[in-house]
């Protein structure tokens, strides 16, 4: 199996990504990291081309998508937009305060969204706290999903051990 993994919005989570990848590698076929364009200019992020390079990056192969952030929105509308079928997803700090203020409500993209995903939210991420997560899922009647509390106040998620252990545990279900 091929994992897709996507990082958050700024360039300081390529290394994140990276590290995330080489913990998780040897649980998979395959891991790809996606590589934001506007890493290299340094620029907003454009929602179409990532889109676009996501679905080079899976081919027509079986994959799971890994996502972080900013990560999280773009494997949410390529999914939406029925340009990928991931197996699994695995999403990390999802920002949901953040994207509706850049003009990305995720809302819409959890209409009938029916792939098997695990959230992993720390208990007061300043982009979305757990307990804000458990009642967007709530509301919006996403099913078919698992949600895991980390403890936290920040949005780094920095124990991969943790992360190892809870993608590992996803996969066998």
């Amino acid at each position: 199996m091929k994992l897709i993994l996507l990082g958050g919005n700024s360039v300081h989570n390529k290394k994140w990504i990276e590290a995330v990848r080489d913990e998780l590698k040897n649980l998979f076929d395959e891991c790809v990291v996606h590589y934001y364009e506007h890493w290299k200019t340094k620029g907003e992020i454009n929602w179409n081309i990532e889109i676009e390079n996501l679905v080079k990056n899976i081919g027509d192969s079986n994959c799971i998508i890994f996502a972080k952030s900013a990560g999280i929105g773009v494997a949410l509308q390529a999914i939406y937009q029925k340009k990928i079928k991931p197996k699994k997803c695995i999403f990390v700090g999802i920002p949901l305060e953040w994207a509706e203020i850049y003009g990305n409500n995720l809302s819409p993209y959890f209409i009938n969204y029916k792939v098997p995903t695990m959230f992993i939210q720390q208990t007061n991420d300043p982009y979305t706290s757990f307990n804000d997560l458990k009642l967007f899922l709530k509301k919006n009647k996403v099913e078919n999903c698992n949600l895991k509390e980390f403890s936290g106040n920040d949005h780094n998620y920095n124990d991969f051990v943790e992360i190892r252990k809870l993608v590992k545990e996803f996969l066998l279900t």
